[in-house]
């Protein structure tokens, strides 16, 4: 339960920064422009830090509190920037949120990754169900907290809010429990360097989780097509732009249920068969979006996007648990977050280009995304000379078999 309520508590402080610093910076200097270079500043940043900070964690037996001070770097640049957007050079305060935003993957990727030390070994996908749930609820609350307070207050006091919130997940990171040690000799010690290159080449050695990160960031680039489209979309449907934002809120009531079903229904489903049947469902949903001229086809997209992407993420945290080296587990979590949100980035600007045009082709080419996610991750995952497929075995057992392997190497 701690667990969950610091990563609700960090994750809503995350969703409520994105839209606190663009009004902020909105509201400083009056341009949308700078204002988007802002948040540009604190997001950009994610990729780079991701894998360097999984490393980090991956290779400390104290993580919940190197985690902690990660949250609190974040935390007070988020806050820093209340102090600098109003009197420094847009430079030099895009430089400070991209130092902040380095920090940002332990809100997300490294936070799930400690999991495992929480939760059972036969129960991790009920687990992340649960921990997907934190996840959409500070989608569905934070923008629109962040919206009352800087209409209610001003754009500052949001910013304020959302530092403050993230620094409030830091208790919560200090009770995460040590890494047991592993048995055997003590491992040789690796450079910060060869340990990222190794978060990558795990990612890629393992072909259902090569194939799961593939399918994640093609379907990822385009649900970021869809929720650029959003606003046109409302005016389609109902004349009005403002109908946008509420699909994206149904959505997320949407996949919340969903992601309990699965915690309760589906605790020991195979994570990466629900994967592929969680993104069709999501396309199946795009499909109807981008046929939809009435408002009522237009949430049952939404539902039907919300029950598949809820699903998906939860999915895809398991395949991460079960072929991820316990050892590189926390930076192949931060890796291919960062990676997701760098296509996120990719899908939003192309999508947004094309719905300038028609926002009907900008949801087909969400729609389409999905089922060439399914194709490429097929194609990846049987790759000649790949070689065989572990056998899948509980993870629990794997844990223990990856222990004794590694003895037996050393």
């Amino acid at each position: 339960m701690r667990y969950l309520s610091g990563a609700t508590t960090a994750r809503l402080g995350d969703d409520m920064s994105a839209p606190a610093v663009l009004l902020f910076g909105l509201a400083v200097t009056g341009s949308p422009a700078d204002a988007a270079l802002v948040l540009t500043g604190l997001t950009v940043s994610t990729a780079v830090g991701g894998p360097v900070l999984g490393a980090m964690l991956d290779r400390s037996p104290i993580a919940g509190r190197l985690l902690a001070v990660m949250l609190g770097l974040y935390g007070l640049g988020v806050a820093a920037l209340l102090a600098v957007l109003p009197t420094l050079p847009l430079t030099v305060v895009v430089s400070v949120g991209v130092a902040a935003g380095l920090f940002a993957p332990a809100l997300t990727g490294a936070w799930t990754a400690q999991l495992e030390r929480v939760a059972s070994p036969d129960l991790m996908l009920r687990g992340y169900a649960l921990d997907t749930g934190t996840y959409n609820a500070a989608g569905l609350v934070g923008p629109g907290l962040a919206a009352v307070l800087a209409t209610v207050f001003d754009a500052a006091a949001a910013v304020a809010v959302s530092a403050v919130l993230v620094l409030a997940a830091i208790p919560f990171a200090l009770t995460l429990p040590a890494r047991p040690p592993a048995p055997g000799p003590p491992r040789t010690r690796t450079s910060l360097v060869a340990d990222v290159h190794a978060g990558f080449a795990a990612i890629v050695r393992s072909a259902d989780l090569a194939a799961a990160t593939a399918l994640s960031l093609v379907s990822y680039a385009g649900y970021a097509a869809f929720v650029v489209s959003v606003p046109g979309l409302g005016e389609r449907i109902s004349g009005r732009a403002t109908l946008g934002p509420l699909l994206l809120s149904v959505s997320a009531v949407a996949a919340l249920v969903a992601v309990a079903a699965v915690a309760r229904w589906l605790p020991r489903a195979r994570p990466y068969p629900l994967l592929l049947a969680a993104t069709a469902l999501v396309g199946v949903g795009l499909a109807v979006a981008a046929s939809a001229h009435h408002a009522w086809w237009g949430v049952v997209a939404a539902v039907l996007v919300g029950l598949g992407a809820g699903p998906q993420l939860a999915a895809l945290f398991g395949v991460r648990h079960a072929e991820a080296p316990a050892r590189l587990r926390t930076q192949v979590f931060t890796t291919a977050a960062s990676l997701k949100t760098g296509a996120f980035a990719i899908g939003a600007a192309v999508g947004g280009r094309l719905a300038e045009y028609s926002v009907t082709w900008s949801l087909l080419a969400a729609a389409a995304a999905q089922p060439v996610a399914l194709t490429l991750a097929s194609a990846v995952r049987y790759v000649p000379g790949r070689g065989r497929r572990r056998p899948r075995v509980p993870a629990g057992e794997r844990a223990l078999c990856e222990h004794e392997g590694d003895a037996a190497s050393r």
